[in-house]
């Protein structure tokens, strides 16, 4: 999967030695001792180079390059290039309740000065993007988002090519791709002005393998003609790039090649980012409030979460219905579980006869109606590790974006460290279904043994 596919020419190996200098560079600093390791199947591998226990971090990992998935600016604030959410704790609310309630001023139980999660930043040229520091920001702005920010384009009169980009890309499966192409090449280029087109491209170019339209599943018995109509796309979409990056100094940089293997790459080898919602823990803080004020709290939120509900049901609705795929960890029974009590408290009308309650209105929903900041991104190491259905290692994320790779149970030294790109849950025949994506069938352990047993069931009839 990983394996450069090329020709086995002078060139070629020189440029597979630098990649691998390259990589031994990079783990050097890591938290623990790792191995670069090259495997004729599946490429450059990640080893132990000693015990690992089970919980200790592996490394942590900013992305080389990432991006926000487009419904997710409907559900939540944060910083355009490391997705921390920003604002206040009231913001994300008003923004998740998008007017269908009166704007939320105050929260129970925390005060205004800890209801703030991080400071938030507007792009100097007011195009409505905003970051969590100054930082984030010239980042953002010394890579990408100078080239591609809506107010530059405008000055430009680049906008209406820009909204056919767009179009395009969200009319494409995995469209977000294509803006994390837009960054990429825009990074690029800022790079090769200061630097040389060499060092632009890598390490980019160090995950070059197949083209955008030879990562793209589609049907066995698909006609030769949708093959080439994906060609076609990705052509039609590099065009309109080409014109709103105005780049005619850059054709290293700036070509269909280029940019075909870009969105292979990202087809191929992205991390899906997830930041859990702030909102989680300062609803589950209320939980240890003294039972009056906990329900007093509850009361006052109430017609909010009851809001959010609705909002998730018609969301999981929606998906569903555009056949979008919803997974486990997507329904109403995941994530931390809420069960408020809303009722009225019930009063006695005399000293000597036992309380009368009312009945109780109780809300239980689960953190899954606070949405995560969500995107994707292409990492340097992360996006090399491969794939186990029994995997030893997983990736978490902290706020400010970063990932850590996170050893799930003890790993010996020279172990492979692998991850899982798929759900491992799965029945061994869904899963295959899923890593075709991949163009790999799993031969992992889990993997064998479960087909073994399925070939020795006899055949329903």
């Amino acid at each position: 999967l990983k394996t450069m596919e090329h020709p086995n020419d002078g060139e070629t190996q020189h440029k597979d030695c630098e990649i691998e200098a390259y990589y031994k560079g990079l783990i050097q600093s890591k938290h623990v001792p790792l191995k670069i390791q090259f495997d004729p199947t599946k490429g450059f591998g990640l080893f132990s180079g000693s015990k690992i226990t089970k919980n200790d971090i592996i490394f942590n990992e900013f992305p080389l390059m990432a991006v926000r998935l487009e419904d997710n600016e409907n559900k939540c604030i944060t910083c355009d290039h490391c997705f921390r959410f920003i604002g206040t704790l009231q913001d994300q609310l008003n923004h998740l309740a998008n007017g269908k309630l009166p704007t939320v001023t105050t929260l129970p139980a925390i005060s205004p000065m800890n209801s703030q999660i991080f400071s938030s930043i507007e792009c100097p040229n007011q195009c409505s993007v905003r970051y969590c520091s100054q930082n984030c920001l010239q980042a953002a702005m010394r890579t990408y988002h100078t080239r591609l920010c809506l107010k530059t384009l405008e000055s430009k009169e680049k906008t209406a090519v820009w909204q056919s980009f767009v179009k395009h890309a969200i009319m494409t499966e995995n469209g977000r791709n294509f803006f994390l192409a837009a960054r990429c090449m825009s990074a690029m280029i800022a790079i090769a002005e200061q630097s040389d087109v060499t060092h632009a491209k890598f390490p980019f170019q160090a995950f070059f393998s197949k083209p955008w339209e030879d990562t793209v599943r589609l049907p066995p018995d698909a006609p030769p003609e949708e093959r080439a109509s994906l060609t076609k796309e990705i052509e039609n979409s590099f065009n309109l790039l080409q014109q709103v990056l105005d780049c005619d100094n850059s054709p290293e940089i700036v070509n269909l090649d280029t940019y075909r293997s870009l969105m292979g790459t990202f087809n191929l080898n992205n991390i899906s980012i997830e930041i859990s919602s702030p909102l989680t823990d300062y609803f589950e803080s209320l939980k240890i409030l003294p039972t009056t004020k906990k329900r007093q709290a509850y009361r006052e939120l109430a017609d909010v979460i009851r809001c959010l509900i609705s909002r998730h049901k018609l969301d999981m609705a929606f998906r569903k219905a555009n056949d979008e795929d919803v997974s486990d960890d997507e329904d109403d029974e995941s994530g931390v579980r809420f069960s408020w009590d809303v009722g009225t408290v019930g009063t006695s009308t005399s000293s000597s006869r036992k309380t009368k309650s009312a009945p109780k209105d109780r809300l239980r929903f689960t953190s899954k109606i606070f949405p995560a900041s969500s995107g994707t991104g292409l990492f340097a190491l992360l996006s090399k590790l491969n794939h186990s259905c029994c995997p030893n290692a997983a990736i978490e994320f902290l706020e400010d974006g970063m990932a850590v790779l996170v050893a799930a149970r003890d790993i010996e030294p020279d172990e492979e460290i692998l991850i899982t790109y798929i759900d491992e849950d799965l029945h061994v025949e869904d899963r295959e279904y899923e890593l075709d994506d991949y163009f790999f069938k799993c031969q992992c352990n889990k993997c064998e043994c479960e087909r073994a047993i399925a070939a020795s069931e006899p055949e329903e009839e």
